[in-house]
């Protein structure tokens, strides 16, 4: 959109509270924001200065949409709400700060287990630190595992009888679902007790385990005495590891920020008086209050443990607002306060400084900046005459075993890194008998998602789409977008195995770079997971053909069995694993005996 073009529009903008919508020439929403005033809110966008991944985005603007609220509280409701369905491409511009390990809670598990991990993106997880130090945290989830045994492994299926338990279970750090030997209802307590420890509600299981403690030792079972003792030592330990910031019972948070080229946010949570873990934002220059609204908008309206109190370090906007909408999601009343003097600026000046810490951390020894990723994908961009920055990456490609069982795979690579929750699958569909047309079949079946939008990873338009394979999968994808009306608008190239030849749409004879070239590893790496990818799921589909290919050999067994076989072992390694007598939990022992004796033969 030029200067003269936004002005007719904005023109028209009222000056009230609500929602603007930044669309491009397809109608297709790049970014929804809200404001306390419309016009000036959008107005403001194309006169500051912009980090480059906005800059790109304002490039792209072709019109300017609004939805008037009747107050700001309304406007972030519509906000949240909008973006949660539409999922605009720009509006993510935060990072997590990854840098340090966390311990991690994964509810979203059937059975859910204790980790220790550096991605704070597990679905369904709860997050507790996080810890300067790995060993350290090593040491806490040690402790914890002795106080409750959750799993802390994936290992064999939960439930499944007759499978041997890993040496945690002979330790006392697990109890062991694997095998069954512990029931849904107390282990789900076990989950539920480990998080009100965490939480810093502890003062009650501390007591019990001394109590138990006396008990048995007045009892002389000095063994269950002394199991009570080393439980009590473990809690200890890792309560030594929260620090105390207050004696009052409260749950607060402490929003502090560092700004330097970019802003960090740094939210500490304080549980009953401890400091029980933290979290980290990374957002590119922007105003302290604004990013700090961010927070609220994008952490605080997700989560379900909101505390009685956020102490924040300047005012803002929209607090009133926000309370009101925390407070319901809460159920009581949740203040908002600007700290000012006493223990409440003491707490702001110490997560000031933990920004600070975390920023440089981030900065120098965690991962690169957002401007490294823009500058590296621009010269990409340079290299490969791309018309868009390659934000988004797309790869297909295609496997066959001898013509059968042929699939297609889609890997996505956002800001120059792999982006698994996106990955995607495609059994070919119909009797297609050339790569040609697999390819353009899987290409046509993305963009027909893109424009559906059922699949969450199919909701953004790639930047960049990377075909395995030369000029004729080349073509082929250029006919694939070219149906679609997509043709123009996202960039599109192949590379071949071998000489790692690039073949563009506009070029003749294929692009050689240089073996040193950054941009050739990036377009290898991409290829090279998506080929991973494809040969993987296709090895999947064979062995699950073979599978079912041996038991329907086997006399006695018929439809009702090979499908509980094929759910209870998967493939043809776990029926060469399986006993006899497991094999018996399904099958006659003669029939069993058959069976074993035809998987002998492969």
């Amino acid at each position: 959109m030029n200067l003269k073009e936004l002005s007719l529009q904005t023109i028209a903008l009222p000056e009230k509270p609500g929602v603007y919508i930044f669309k491009d020439a397809s109608g297709e929403y790049l970014y929804i924001g809200k404001a306390k005033n419309i016009k000036k809110r959008v107005k403001a966008h194309f006169t500051r200065p912009s980090e480059p991944k906005l800059e790109v985005m304002l490039q792209k603007v072709a019109s300017v949409d609004y939805l008037v609220t009747r107050n700001e509280k309304e406007a972030l409701i519509l906000e949240y709400n909008l973006i949660k369905s539409k999922k605009p491409r720009y509006n993510m511009l935060y990072r997590d700060d990854k840098s340090y390990p966390y311990l991690a809670i994964t509810l979203g598990d059937e059975w859910p287990r204790l980790i220790l991990t550096r991605n704070v993106n597990i679905e369904n997880a709860k997050y507790f630190g996080p810890y300067p130090r790995a060993s350290s945290a090593r040491k806490v989830v040690d402790s914890l595992l002795k106080i409750f045994p959750l799993c802390s492994c994936r290992g064999a299926k939960p439930g499944k009888k007759g499978a041997t338990p890993c040496l945690f279970y002979d330790i006392g750090k697990c109890s062991a679902p694997c095998i069954g030997a512990v029931s849904k209802e107390t282990y789900m307590s076990y989950v539920e007790s480990v998080i009100k420890f965490l939480e810093g509600k502890n003062d009650a299981i501390l007591a019990e385990f001394e109590k138990n403690m006396h008990q048995e030792a007045e009892k002389l079972n000095f063994e269950k005495a002394t199991f009570f003792r080393e439980k009590l030592r473990a809690a200890t330990y890792v309560i030594s590891h929260q620090r105390v910031m207050l004696d009052s019972k409260k749950d607060i948070d402490v929003i502090g920020s560092y700004s330097a080229d970019e802003t960090y946010i740094k939210i500490l949570n304080v549980r009953s008086g401890r400091l029980v873990g933290s979290r980290g934002f990374v957002f590119p220059a922007f105003d302290i209050r604004e990013a700090i609204e961010n927070v609220f908008e994008k952490y605080y309206l997700l989560r379900e443990d909101v505390p009685e109190e956020i102490i924040i370090p300047v005012e803002i906007d929209t607090k009133n607002a926000f309370e009101e909408i925390l407070s319901e999601k809460k159920g009581k009343k949740v203040k908002i306060v600007v700290a000012r003097k006493g223990f409440r600026k003491e707490l702001i000046a110490f997560a000031r400084e933990n920004a600070m810490q975390s920023f440089y951390w981030y900065k120098f020894q965690g991962q690169s900046t957002l401007k490294i990723h823009s500058r590296f994908l621009e010269e990409v961009k340079e290299e490969l005459n791309l018309t868009n920055l390659p934000l988004r990456i797309e790869c297909f490609d295609i496997s066959a075993f001898k013509g059968k069982s042929p699939v297609g795979s889609m890997v996505v690579f956002e800001d120059g890194r792999p982006k698994k929750s996106d990955y995607r699958k495609f059994k070919i569909k119909g009797n297609l008998k050339d790569d040609y047309q697999m390819m353009k079949e899987v290409i046509s079946r993305r963009i027909k998602n893109y424009f559906e939008k059922k699949d969450p990873s199919f909701a953004q338009k790639p930047d960049l789409i990377i075909v395995d394979g030369g000029k004729a999968q080349l073509s082929a994808a250029c006919k694939a977008l070219e149906e679609a009306g997509e043709l123009g608008t996202i960039d599109l190239i192949a590379l071949a195995k071998g000489k790692e030849r690039v073949y563009l749409l506009k070029k003749k004879s294929p692009l050689r770079l240089s073996e040193d070239s950054d941009t050739l590893k990036l377009l290898k790496r991409v290829r090279n997971e998506s080929h991973r990818f494809a040969v993987s799921f296709h090895r999947k589909l064979e062995e699950r053909e073979i599978t079912k290919s041996i038991l329907d050999r086997v006399e006695g067994i018929g439809r009702i069995r090979k499908r509980r076989l094929i759910s209870l072992f998967k493939d043809i390694k776990g029926l060469k694993k399986a006993s006899i007598e497991e094999l018996r939990s399904i099958l006659p022992e003669k029939v069993a005996i058959r069976l074993k004796e035809e998987i002998e033969k492969q």
